[in-house]
């Protein structure tokens, strides 16, 4: 069985303006939940993924960690389910730094985006910092 180091990376979380930026939202889940004034999670099943469902109670905030946790849970027979959540921010440029990790795995796609406010298909405008198709990622990143 491998072990996953699931510490914090020790560096602290920005806080204050960086020269030349405005500081527009940071967070570094240090308590036990999400500060929902700026976070929303999701629930129900996504578009164009039938076997997926996201629900609340997979997104989990602790000892620094925010954790998104994919499994068939028996609450939905037959579905993969995980927690998804998004930050409300309201601007069209900027300067975006994201601090992530997906652990190894195979089946279950993970994804770290700017998704924009227009929901037409296909998202022109989405950026994505990481995305695997769900097969085999054989190390984390």
């Amino acid at each position: 069985m491998t072990t996953v180091d699931l510490s914090p990376s020790g560096i602290a979380v920005p806080t204050g303006d960086l020269p030349g930026w405005t500081l527009g939202s940071t967070d570094d889940f240090l308590g036990t939940s999400l500060n929902l004034e700026e976070w929303h999670t999701y629930s129900g099943r996504p578009n164009r993924a039938p076997l997926a469902q996201w629900d609340p109670s997979h997104v989990v905030v602790q000892d620094g960690l925010l954790e998104l946790q994919t499994y068939q849970d028996p609450e939905y027979p037959g579905l993969w389910t995980s927690g998804g959540l998004k930050l409300d921010l309201s601007q069209t440029s900027g300067k975006y730094l994201v601090r992530f990790r997906m652990d190894e795995g195979d089946g279950v796609a993970g994804i770290s985006l700017l998704w924009p406010t227009d929901k037409s298909w296909p998202y022109e405008d989405e950026i994505d910092f990481a995305e695997d198709s769900g097969g085999d990622r054989s190390y984390s990143f």
